[in-house]
This record gives C-alpha cells, sequence and structure tokens, in this order.
C-alpha cells in the first residue's frame, strides 16, 4: 500500500498542482476551458488576469505550503507578507481555496490577485464563507449595474462589478452588518427579498445557498448534484463530470472501475448513465464524509486507490470490511439527511438549480452552453428512482428498511403535507 501511494502521487497531475498552487490551481485550467465563473455566472472567461492563481506567477506570493500530518499532497499554501497595488496582505493566512478565489475574483469581476487575497485575508479575519460572500457580492453588483438598487441603497457606494476597492469594503460593512452589509450578511435569498423588482432571479443559489463556483452547463451532473445535496449545492458533493469525459487521463476511468464507473461520458450530458453516475459516485462520496476521508487524497482522481480505502479502514478498526458497506454507510447518511430535510420542510420543489443555468453563457469557448430544463427534471426523476424515492423525493419505506433505518419513517411526511 505504501509503494503504490508514494508511486501514484509522484505520477499523479492533480495532486501535484494542488501541491504547486493550491485548490486554486484550477483557475488556469478551467479558464481556459471557459468554464471559469465570472460575472455571477454570465459569462465564461475573462479578458486578463496577472499572475492568476496555476500560473507561476501566482508563486511570487506563496511563502510555503502546509497540509495535514504527513500529507505528501501539502496542499494548503500561506501567504507572503506583501504590498502591492496598494494593498498590504498580512502573510499570516492560507491562500485561497478554488472556490474562495473564484468567488472573490472573476465572479466578482476582479483580476487583481493581491486585491483577490486580501479579500479571501478578511474573510478569514472575520470567520466569514468567502463562497457565499463573494457570491452575494456578485449578486449584488448585478442588481445595482441592472437598477434594481442604487447608490442610495449602497451608501453611495458604486457597487459594479470589477470595483475592487468596493469589495473590501462592503467585506467590512458584511461583517459589521452595517449599511448595505446588514442586508447582504444574510446572503444572496435573503437580500434579494429585500430589494424585490425581480432581484431574485439574480441570487445564485439553491436551498437557500449560493452555488459553489463550479458551472454546472459545463459539469452537468454536478448541477443535479448541486440541486438534490441535503447540504445545498457544494463542491464536493460529486468527482466532477470532467474527470470522466473524453479528455480526461485514462487513470482516472480504470480506478474508477470499483465505484461502478467504466466509461466516458460527455460532461455537458444529463443522460440516463449520466446520472448513474451522479448516484454512484455520490454514495462513494457520501461515505468518504462518514469516515472522514479527504477528497483530495483518494482515487478516483487522486492517488490513494480505493482498495488501500478498505484496506486502511480495517488496519484501524480491525473490523472486516467492504466497498460495499461503505458506499452503504454513505446511502445511509444521504437518506438520514434527506429525511431531516423533509421534517423540517424541504421537499422537491427546493432541488432546483437558478434560472440563469437554463441561460447560456454568455462568452467564451462555452459561448451558448445551457442546461436544458425538462432534461433537468427528467434526470432529478430518474436520480429519485435509484434512490429509492417517490416521484416527490421521499425515501419510501422499503429503501429505509433496507438501509436499516425504518426507525425514521416516523419524521417523513404523510401524503397531505
Amino acid at each position: 500500500m505504501y509503494d503504490d501511494y508514494r508511486k501514484d502521487v509522484i505520477e499523479d497531475s492533480v495532486p501535484k498542482m494542488q501541491n504547486d498552487y493550491g485548490s486554486a490551481g484550477a483557475v488556469a485550467m478551467v479558464q481556459e476551458d471557459g468554464q471559469l465563473v465570472t460575472r455571477n455566472f454570465l459569462t465564461g472567461v475573462v479578458e486578463k488576469w496577472e499572475d492568476m492563481p496555476g500560473t507561476e506567477g501566482y508563486r511570487k506570493f506563496i511563502q510555503k505550503n502546509q497540509g495535514c500530518f504527513f500529507c505528501p499532497t501539502n496542499c494548503k499554501q500561506i501567504v507572503k507578507p506583501v504590498k502591492k497595488n496598494g494593498v498590504e496582505l498580512e502573510g499570516i493566512y492560507g491562500a485561497p481555496e478554488f472556490d474562495g478565489a473564484v468567488a472573490l475574483g472573476p465572479n466578482c469581476g476582479i483580476t487583481d490577485t493581491p486585491v483577490i487575497l486580501k479579500a479571501y485575508e478578511l474573510c478569514n479575519s472575520y470567520s466569514l464563507d468567502p463562497t457565499s460572500l463573494g457570491a452575494t457580492v456578485s449578486f449584488a453588483m448585478e442588481c445595482f449595474e441592472r437598477g434594481i438598487i442604487s447608490e442610495k441603497d449602497t451608501n453611495g457606494l458604486k457597487l459594479n462589478f470589477g470595483n475592487k476597492e468596493v469589495l473590501l469594503k462592503v467585506i467590512e460593512l458584511i461583517a459589521q452588518r452595517s449599511g448595505i452589509g446588514d442586508i447582504l450578511a444574510d446572503g444572496s435569498y435573503r437580500a434579494a427579498k429585500v430589494f424585490g423588482k425581480e432581484a431574485e432571479k439574480f441570487a445564485i443559489q439553491s436551498k437557500k445557498k449560493e452555488l459553489a463556483m463550479h458551472d454546472p452547463r459545463a459539469k452537468a451532473s454536478l448541477g443535479l448534484g448541486y440541486a438534490v445535496s441535503p447540504i445545498g449545492p457544494d463542491f464536493a458533493v460529486i468527482e466532477h463530470d470532467s474527470d470522466f469525459n473524453f479528455s480526461a487521463p485514462q487513470k482516472f476511468i480504470d480506478e474508477a472501475g470499483p465505484v461502478g464507473i467504466y466509461e466516458r461520458l460527455p460532461a455537458e450530458s444529463l443522460s440516463d448513465k449520466k446520472v448513474r453516475m451522479l448516484y454512484n459516485l455520490q454514495l462513494f462520496w457520501s461515505s468518504l464524509e462518514v469516515i472522514c476521508g479527504c477528497i483530495f487524497a483518494l482515487a478516483p482522481v487522486r492517488y490513494m486507490k480505493i482498495r488501500h480505502l478498505v484496506e486502511a479502514i480495517r488496519a484501524i478498526t480491525g473490523l472486516e470490511t467492504s466497498l460495499w458497506e461503505l458506499m452503504k454507510l454513505g446511502e445511509k447518511r444521504l437518506n438520514m439527511f434527506r429525511v431531516f430535510n423533509l421534517r423540517e420542510g424541504f421537499t422537491f420543489e427546493d432541488d432546483i438549480l437558478p434560472d440563469r443555468m437554463f441561460q447560456p453563457i454568455q462568452s467564451g469557448p462555452r459561448k451558448g452552453q445551457k442546461l436544458d430544463k425538462d432534461e433537468f427534471n427528467k434526470a432529478r426523476s430518474l436520480y429519485y428512482e435509484m434512490m429509492g424515492w417517490n416521484d416527490r423525493g421521499i425515501p419510501g419505506k422499503g429503501k429505509l428498511s433496507e438501509l436499516d433505518l425504518g426507525w425514521i419513517e416516523e419524521y417523513l411526511p404523510t401524503e397531505n403535507e
């Protein structure tokens, strides 16, 4: 196991990229592919970004790597104390992860790397989620540019896309719940209710949570995963579509066999086979959450083979187990989440994507690309069937009993609810 682990971590391109740049290293890759979330999911590319994460120029801001104990990837980067472009970085915080870099950067129309690093530093210092915050500010910027809100509402701030000084100011206002920051502190869904005037269509959220910074129009089954995820649209609900498309390394396809992925499929498709891919990958990813397994370390895309995961669990616990049992734990977790959400008032009507995902990307190599709403709804229904849920997304008695979860059946809604 150790020999395979060391060999694979050296040969695998993904951990190398994460070691060099952190997970934000993927920014340059998605920019080249035309799926970089930009200006509140309007476009898929930026025109110019000096020192973009994933490029050599970005390294000048990094002083060292850190990581979990004894992990060879060391995917966490620590920022240098730097003064540049009128910004001073303290040099005591980690560099942005992918989602944070995109949410605070191109999604707000900003490509000034020191400003993005400073915005991430402020989020860290105030304990604010950078993805949700960046997406909420981006929403407010679009509302400002469309005339839904004005300088009268923003305390005189010109909340245009690309206004880097205002981004840093708004983060402070959100942390202090002052002025426009008091409204934005509650997130884009609730802010849209306050703004009115059709603002809701520009809040890019599902289950009242802002989307992660991977565009479902380029990764369709991830988009379906966003919609049906019990915790809302998180980037880690499954391994992404692009890791199993026709340009993915053969290693990824080979390593995915144990979880039932045997063939390459188009990333933009929501075919029945893609729904099956989501179902299988989601059970596996959910099992990693149960055992606290790191998605940045495990196959099929990273270097620790799936069979080695099972062997490690056996060695640590002394229990005889299997991949089947681990995936069943993942399925059990998803169903417990589902019943909890149903009890708290969520329904299948919350398993949605925002309207923008069914509108075309406006520029870049993927210009015109969008999801089909009818295809999405059919895929969601098929996913429910695979999960053993009815057409309203409610787990059936048979599925709960099979998972030894009969005891939570009492929390299910009745037919009239």
